[in-house]
This record gives C-alpha cells, sequence and structure tokens, in this order.
C-alpha cells in the first residue's frame, strides 16, 4: 500500500516493467491502451520513468523503466 500524489483514489493496477520505454508504450497503444494522464504525459522521476496507461475495457497497467545509474533516458 502506498499513496502517490499522481492518484487522487484507490485503484488496482499491473506493474509493468520494461527495458526501453518507448518499445513499451508503442506496444500498449497497438492494443488498444491509452495514456490515462493524456497523450504524452509522461510521469518522471530521479529514478523511473512511467505511462499509467488505461483500456477501454478499464483495464489499468503502469508500464515503468528504471533508470540505471550508469544509464541517460
Amino acid at each position: 500500500i502506498t499513496s502517490s500524489e499522481h492518484f487522487p483514489k484507490d485503484m488496482t493496477l499491473i506493474r509493468m516493467t520494461v527495458d526501453n520505454f518507448e518499445e513499451g508504450y508503442a506496444l500498449l497503444e497497438k492494443h488498444g491502451f491509452k495514456n490515462a494522464l493524456g497523450e504524452n504525459e509522461i510521469i518522471r522521476t530521479p529514478h523511473w520513468i512511467g505511462a499509467d496507461m488505461i483500456s477501454d475495457s478499464g483495464i489499468r497497467i503502469m508500464m515503468m523503466h528504471h533508470i540505471k545509474k550508469d544509464q541517460s533516458e
């Protein structure tokens, strides 16, 4: 259980970690998912980048790419 300023209420979602953010984003879009925060709205922190993707049926996937110390965006 955690709290976040990005999400105003409780929700159930699948967390998906990817090696290539752009590739993962394109794959989910190809399968009908949309960014719940708006097109091309990406969550960026010093440690990861992510997107809250949602399908027409309401399934949510929080796709994340962890930034390694020796890796830049």
